[in-house]
């Protein structure tokens, strides 16, 4: 069994397990902080990887962005913010673009710099807004956030699991190297069983079955695109690792970039699909 596998299972059996208590049982103020201070250590690895120079810089942007948070947080109830999750998802829908042109604000000056802090305000906002909106805005909204999860990360599984079987070629070498067509194949292929079983379980019948199954699969594709992009930003500051939180396995948002393309697209869809 190689490092690599032994380290993604170790971090998914310690994680795991937190992420499912944090969602069932933690109050909705409470999860809303609790989510936020976690995005915002991603935030925080964020403003390294864009460049933003000095700490007394990050630091500031660090506080404004806790505090457009907390301001979403008392000026739009949790069934509102999917106004937020909607500009997120365009913003991803804007970053595909990016990622046909990985060199773009690659040079280290103020412009660029501005432009990826302003990607991370977005991102970070719209992952914290649609984590939230899901799980207290929508019915059912707890299963609904830990069937989103199941979806994104037994995609990510299988995945890396066909990638590693069948290789072949590379899907987007300049960014990802280790990334296939095979392993991209494999992860939307397995969302739509996925999907069927936990909408089932749900009580989606006929064409909310269907949607919901189609969500999956496109929140996975975005879920593809949110690694990609964190992985342009590396290789722009010639990064292995957004941080250290996790020992030998990366910072938080190498453990969450999928999560901030997809949760957004989760939420949208389905403010949509269950009203």
């Amino acid at each position: 069994m190689s490092s690599g596998l032994v380290a993604r299972l170790v971090t998914a059996g310690i994680l795991a397990p937190a992420i499912v208590l944090i969602v069932l049982y933690v109050p909705a103020q409470a999860f809303a902080a609790l989510i936020g201070g976690l995005l915002l250590i991603g935030f925080w690895e964020w403003t390294r990887l864009a460049g933003l120079p000095g700490r007394p810089l990050r630091v500031l942007a660090l506080l404004a962005q806790a505090g457009l948070m907390t301001a979403l947080w008392w000026q739009l109830p949790a069934a509102q913010l999917y106004l937020v999750t909607t500009i997120a998802c365009v913003f991803w829908l804007l970053a595909l673009l990016w990622l046909r042109n990985p060199a773009f604000a690659a040079a280290d000056r103020p412009a660029a710099r501005l432009l990826k802090w302003l990607a991370g305000v977005i991102a970070i906002t719209g992952a914290w807004a649609a984590a939230v909106s899901i799980r207290d805005g929508l019915p059912q909204g707890t299963a609904w956030l830990l069937a989103c999860l199941v979806v994104i990360y037994g995609s990510d599984t299988l995945a890396f699991f066909t990638g590693r079987h069948f290789g072949g070629r590379k899907m987007a070498p300049r960014i990802s190297p280790g990334k296939t067509w095979a392993g991209l194949y494999g992860a939307v292929a397995g969302s739509f069983p996925i999907a069927l079983a936990l909408g089932w379980l749900l009580a989606l019948r006929g064409p909310q079955l269907i949607g919901w199954m189609l969500l999956a699969g496109a929140a996975v594709l975005m879920a593809v695109a949110g690694d990609l992009f964190e992985s342009i930003l590396k290789r722009h500051r010639q990064a292995k690792d957004s941080g250290r939180l996790f020992p030998g396995h990366g910072g938080l948002l190498d453990r969450s970039d999928s999560l901030l393309a997809a949760l957004p697209l989760f939420a949208t869809g389905l403010a949509w699909l269950l009203a």
